[in-house]
């Protein structure tokens, strides 16, 4: 009966343990959705000179407008050379250069953010067939999160595709401040 009280304590500490982290990347992943989810904007008028001046309203409709946005299903995992390499110096030694655990290397539920954005896991062989998005509007490939000792910092990577020949990746670090994640640090990485 001992026995059985104590791996009951050990697993019900696990189920929490891997509970916070699922939260953690929920929270990520929605807040970058949010801060990176967004409309291009209207071309400027055939009459009117070259400018790139967004009025107030036509800036705040587009932050309005609600996204089809898709998840890779499967996040890249850095090799510990390439987070070397990556990796700004005043983070070496912060981050730890484990993730979260290899089961835990695909994207499995759908979230839900605080603007609203309509959230799916992305087919991949739909993904290869066309140079077009179909069924949604932007494509988000995460990384692997990277966290600090204190869980208080992660390191990731983001790529964000309107279509196969417009993507951008950019590498972040993220700060736990109030019970909330903030951008502390974030760096351009490819253009494609």
């Amino acid at each position: 009966m001992k026995n059985l009280i104590i791996v009951f304590f050990v697993l019900l500490i696990f189920s929490c343990k891997n509970k916070a982290n699922e939260e953690n990347v929920n929270d990520i992943i929605s807040l970058m959705i949010d801060k990176k989810a967004f409309p291009l904007p209207p071309p400027p008028a055939i009459n009117d000179t070259i400018t790139t001046v967004i009025s107030k309203r036509v800036r705040d409709s587009l932050l309005q407008v609600k996204l089809k946005v898709a998840l890779y299903p499967t996040l890249y995992d850095f090799s510990s050379d390439e987070i070397k390499a990556i990796i700004p110096k005043q983070y070496k030694g912060i981050i730890e250069m484990q993730g979260i655990n290899s089961e835990k290397n695909k994207l499995d539920k759908l979230l839900f953010t605080e603007k609203g954005h309509e959230i799916m896991l992305a087919d991949t062989t739909q993904i290869k067939k066309s140079r077009d998005f179909e069924n949604f509007d932007l494509l988000f490939w995460f990384s692997n999160f990277y966290y600090s000792k204190d869980k208080e910092k992660v390191f990731f990577g983001l790529g964000i595709s309107r279509s196969k020949l417009d993507s951008n990746g950019v590498l972040y670090i993220l700060k736990k401040e109030n019970s909330k994640w903030q951008i502390e640090y974030s760096e351009v990485s490819d253009l494609w």
